[in-house]
């Protein structure tokens, strides 16, 4: 399993099949969005061999969005100042 997959990665989940899934993470110095289209039926793709009965092609959008931080945003600062 990857490691950035780890359940504490995961700021927030949401969704479900007819509207999509939306989720958001939080890695290290970066935060970013993972979304994720409902799946539709698309007739313009074409196999060379017909599927099984029950089969159909299907379409997914996917679209990450990730900002990245010169510091991680939640992280406290700390200064030492010896005179």
């Amino acid at each position: 399993m990857l490691n950035w997959l780890t359940m504490e990665r995961w700021i927030s989940r949401n969704g479900d099949p007819q509207t999509g899934f939306q989720f958001k993470y939080r890695l290290d110095k970066s935060t970013g969005t993972v979304t994720l289209s409902p799946l539709l039926q698309d007739s313009r793709i074409h196999s060379n061999t017909p599927l099984p009965d029950g089969m159909a092609d299907m379409t997914l959008k996917i679209v990450v969005a990730e900002k990245w931080f010169p510091k991680e945003t939640d992280a406290m600062q700390a200064s030492l100042s010896l005179h």
